[in-house]
């Protein structure tokens, strides 16, 4: 789904996907008429295709213009952190998910929701969606306060946005499909909810494909407070050049 226009002044278009954690099938069919049967990567870009099509509301823009009124019983979605915390268990378990978000100076916007984690389709889903993570969440707004600015949801999916370049194989690059650790999970990046809700210009990605792979390894390191020795041996390449002092 291109949800970041090509500038004409610059050759980079970005894609916007969403690496699935929490899909209902049944309502995703039910609101969205997408193929329930659909593998869940696939599954997961179907839904913000339509998402996009039908121009749904984002719940942080209706806030802003004071339109939470009109989204009662209407599809939404929205991109932030969250909170996740787990209740009861057994066939009564569900976790709940909820966040105050800043919408303007001094007004915050409550957002929460409820879901059935035995509608993981993997064991990951649990730690992957557990106490603050910053998510994409689409759903139906079902309670709306619009004196408490409140908003309660129930999902259709809930996962991690990501952007990749126009054209390139969304499910080769997917979180999901590769041995990796989300970047929101790494302390020392030091990430603010600002910076995980903002999509990089075009000219810092630009900036980032003229780096060589071993510039960005060194950067890497730096940040991370590790040698490129342990970061080669981890890939099994030995460098004696750059190992541990």
């Amino acid at each position: 789904m291109t949800e970041v226009d090509q500038n004409p002044s610059n050759a980079i278009s970005l894609d916007f996907h969403v690496d699935p954690q929490f899909v209902n099938r049944t309502l995703a069919s039910q609101s969205l008429g997408v193929d329930q049967d659909l593998p869940l990567g696939r599954l997961a870009d179907n839904i913000t295709e339509e998402l996009l099509s039908r121009r749904v509301v984002d719940l942080r823009v209706a806030a802003i213009k004071g339109e939470l009124g009109s989204v009662r019983h209407q599809i939404v979605r929205l991109r932030s952190a969250m909170y996740f915390k787990y209740l009861l268990d057994g066939s009564r378990e569900r976790c709940r998910f909820h966040y105050n978000i800043g919408v303007d100076d001094g007004v915050k916007l409550n957002v929460t929701g409820f879901f059935d984690p035995a509608r993981f389709e993997a064991t990951s889903p649990r730690d992957n969606l557990s106490r603050q993570r910053h998510v994409y969440v689409a759903g139906i707004a079902t309670a709306v306060n619009e004196e408490q600015l409140s908003v309660e949801v129930r999902p259709l999916l809930i996962g991690f946005p990501y952007f990749v370049p126009s054209g390139s194989e969304s499910g080769l690059l997917s979180a999901g499909h590769r041995s990796e650790l989300h970047y929101s999970y790494v302390d020392q990046f030091r990430l603010t909810d600002s910076d995980m809700m903002t999509a990089a210009s075009n000219d810092e990605i630009q900036r980032l494909f003229r780096m060589s792979e071993a510039e960005v390894k060194k950067a890497f390191a730096s940040i991370l407070g590790v040698s490129l020795g342990r970061v080669h041996a981890s890939e099994g390449v030995v460098d004696e050049g750059e190992g541990d002092e």
